[in-house]
């Protein structure tokens, strides 16, 4: 079994005010801070919203410091060392022979996180040590549990997945890679005093073929149950004939005593899903979406997506009620490929990716997918060998599905850009609903919104290559699944550029996003001297 690591944060009464404004063509007010500098090396990330404070952190090698900045100005009220160098308070700080892992922000409370390798008991410990509003420490670190591992080049790593209203977190003990694993593994569910409820050691079912927990997979619901994902790929001697070798399993843990595992399939007769996601928010169901590829012949091999998919779970009576599949429409391939290509029958690129999921009220869901790629170009010259990364992300597709599974509409929002060793920091986009509307938020190329030159459609569009010259434009997408689209601000002319993927949600109404001047060199934000933040207020 493999697992895939990824982080998660909590983030809790983000950010509400700002210092000045300006409005755009639209009811969009943008509110913003001051500049800031920014260390010349080293990152900050915000992480919420405590008191009258913003409260966020510092990395910088081992040092790692907690900033707070002023709710009414977004100025850097405070910084105060946790991990490394000394407090010039004299406050306590973290000794650097501990391994950062990151910060939880829970309900009511705020911890550091790290990790110490042992070698003579060849254990990898956690600990975490909770810090007051205005970043200093209060008492002592806490140990949270010891994991075995033999060397401390492979010591198995934690995972932290906090419920919805941050009252708890699960703890998930990922074990050293080793051969012939067994494929168990642990989980705690804590609460935000560090009190662990609920232990339980998970082996998940033993079915021929390899088992993948996907990342972003892992879940656990305010009532304490977990939740994980998982891609399940067929040996070949059982793979059925016509269909695609391989399919989803969700697993619905339930933490205490013995950990038993409720076992949802997740299967297309003759299609291969190629993306899911799923959303426990309140309620009796659970929802899962995403797309689907048609089987042709003896194996999926077209590697593409021909329709969007919908299930959903009773889980009261542990039941899938209903399923619902449709299969993309022509025009609406042919607007993201070639009138050829759909003549031809064929579907979309399966670089397409779920990027937001979310239930409604009345039991629909709302899917949100981004075209994604990213690849290395290499090349030498007298100084060596040098690689180019670069990141593409491209149109926004956004799905309504009906609560008895069946597909309302679905929306193209044509997007292009194309950045390089910015790790896509400056593309992809921003969102929030505001009443019956859903609002985009991105940096475009200035050229597309010249209003001599039109370009309304995917194939007219010009593409974002460089982040300092982009507009930041909206796009305001209707219950019908109609959208229009204004420019905001020209991100030149203002001498900052949005950072999407920083964006936070205040509620659902409005974001708050890090805007960066881009200097020459500098490795925070892919390069930048000074930052501030924008409060994005839609009306």
């Amino acid at each position: 079994m493999n697992i895939m690591n990824k982080k998660l944060f909590a983030f809790v009464g983000l950010i509400s005010m700002a210092a000045s404004a300006m409005m755009a063509q639209t009811e969009t007010n943008v509110f913003w801070g001051k500049d800031n500098p920014l260390p010349k090396s080293g990152s900050i990330y915000l992480l919420g919203k405590r008191g009258n404070s913003i409260v966020g952190y510092k990395k910088d090698g081992k040092n790692v410091s907690i900033i707070t900045y002023s709710y009414d100005d977004l100025q850097v009220s405070g910084e105060v060392p946790v991990i490394g160098k000394t407090s010039k308070d004299g406050g306590k700080v973290i000794s650097k022979d501990y391994t950062f892992d990151q910060i939880l922000i829970l309900k009511d409370k705020n911890y550091v996180c790290v990790t110490a390798y042992d070698k003579s008991s060849k254990g990898n410990t956690l600990y975490m040590q909770e810090f007051d509003n205005s970043g200093h420490l209060q008492g002592g670190l806490k140990k949270i549990i010891t994991m075995d591992a033999k060397s401390k080049h492979n010591t198995g790593a934690f995972d932290f997945i906090v419920c919805k209203d941050s009252s708890k977190f699960m703890l998930v003990d990922i074990p050293p890679v080793e051969k012939n694993s067994s494929g168990k593994f642990n989980i705690e569910i804590v609460d935000q005093n560090l009190n662990i409820l609920n232990t339980a050691q998970i082996s998940l079912p033993n079915i021929p073929g390899t088992t993948t927990i996907t990342e972003d997979a892992m879940r656990l619901s305010n009532d304490g149950m977990a939740y994980m994902m998982a891609e399940i790929t067929e040996q070949r001697n059982t793979k059925v004939k016509g269909e695609a070798g391989f399919y989803f399993q969700l697993f619905a843990i339930n933490p205490k005593g013995n950990g038993d595992i409720t076992t949802y399939d997740l299967k297309l007769p003759e299609k291969a899903i190629t993306d899911i996601s799923y959303s426990l928010e309140e309620g009796k169901y659970i929802v899962c979406s995403g797309f689907y590829g048609n089987v042709k012949g003896s194996k999926y091999s077209t590697g593409q997506i021909d329709g969007i998919f919908y299930f959903r779970i009773n889980k009261e009576t542990k039941e899938i009620e209903s399923t619902g599949v449709k299969p993309l429409d022509r025009d609406f391939i042919a607007d993201l490929t070639s009138e050829k290509s759909a003549n031809k029958g064929k579907g979309i690129s399966n670089n397409f990716t779920i990027t937001n999921f979310t239930k409604r009220g009345d039991g629909g869901a709302i899917l949100i997918a981004e075209y994604r790629d990213f690849y290395v170009i290499a090349y030498s010259d007298k100084n060596g060998t040098h690689y180019v990364y670069h990141y593409i992300r491209n149109n926004i597709i956004v799905i309504n599905i009906n609560p008895d599974g069946s597909i309302k509409w679905y929306a193209n929002i044509p997007k292009k850009q194309h950045t390089q060793n910015d790790g896509g920091l400056y593309s992809s986009y921003m969102y929030a609903i505001k009443g019956d509307k859903m609002e985009f938020v991105y940096n475009d190329d200035a050229r597309n919104y010249d209003p001599n030159h039109p370009r309304e459609t995917t194939k007219d569009l010009k593409t974002m290559t460089s982040p300092s010259k982009s507009m930041a434009v909206l796009v305001e997408l209707s219950s019908s699944g109609q959208f229009t689209k204004s420019p905001l601000f020209n991100n030149k002319e203002n001498k900052s550029t949005l950072t999407p993927s920083k964006a936070l949600s205040i509620g659902n109404s409005e974001l708050i996003v890090p805007s960066v001047h881009i200097a020459a060199s500098c490795c925070f934000f892919g390069g930048s001297s000074k930052y501030k933040l924008a409060r994005f207020e839609f009306k």
